[in-house]
């Protein structure tokens, strides 16, 4: 795949609107539940489980022999874009716009937060990177503001690597009715993809988001 120039500002536009509307919204429901029972698979034989609990199975075409098992769902799950996927927090209730060019997925999470990321269809044109984190956070100010954020504070970007992509990050703090906010803003690229996420939390919650968000951004992988 060659490099693309990405039309950003229509792009990142979209991406800002969606998060904007959730920065201070109420607790989201995560995801619905998963079902209760299921069908187990060993050495061909079919057994019925149930989600949770620690079972012992006697086989019928085994001589009796006994199986020690319990099923439970994992706490992250992978979601696939167009040219990304990564892994997210189940505590997440997620919507996906299905975008063909570039494809945009809004998740909200059962703790009040929310992580919007947008894989924006093949790689950037090389050297475009800082432009287009520039871009990115220029946009979420003007969104903060626009919305009645206040005291907006924007720190210098900060180079990193985040597995097999580089990455751009600069933070945004702000107060809102009396309640100070924070946004992470990153751009990811590497040679076959390229992504940009953005992070918006009430600052109090910072021990609990970063915990979850970053075992997210750490399985970021071209798809």
């Amino acid at each position: 795949m060659f490099p693309i120039q990405i039309p950003l500002p229509s792009i990142l536009l979209a991406m800002l609107a969606l998060a904007s509307s959730t920065t201070i919204a109420a607790a989201q429901s995560p995801s619905a539940s998963p079902p209760r029972r299921y069908e187990l698979l060993i050495n061909g034989e079919n057994f019925v489980i149930e989600l949770g609990a620690f079972q012992e199975l006697t086989s019928k075409l085994s001589g009796g022999e006994k199986y020690q098992v319990a099923l439970r769902v994992a706490q992250y799950q992978p979601l696939e874009l167009n040219t990304v996927a990564f892994d997210y927090h189940r505590g997440f209730s997620v919507v996906d716009d299905q975008g063909a060019d570039v494809r945009t997925a809004t998740l909200r999470h059962a703790l009040g937060f929310v992580m919007v990321a947008s894989d924006l269809g093949g790689p950037l044109k090389e050297g475009n990177e800082p432009n287009a984190l520039k871009l990115v956070a220029d946009l979420a100010v003007a969104e903060i503001r626009k919305a009645g954020g206040q005291a907006v504070d924007v720190t210098k970007p900060a180079s990193l690597t985040i597995g097999n992509f580089s990455a751009l990050r600069v933070g945004i703090q702000y107060q809102r009715e009396d309640t100070a906010w924070r946004s992470l803003v990153y751009l990811l690229t590497n040679k076959k993809a390229a992504m940009s996420v953005l992070v918006e939390y009430a600052a109090d919650d910072q021990d609990d988001v970063l915990p979850i968000v970053q075992p997210s951004l750490s399985t970021v992988r071209p798809h």
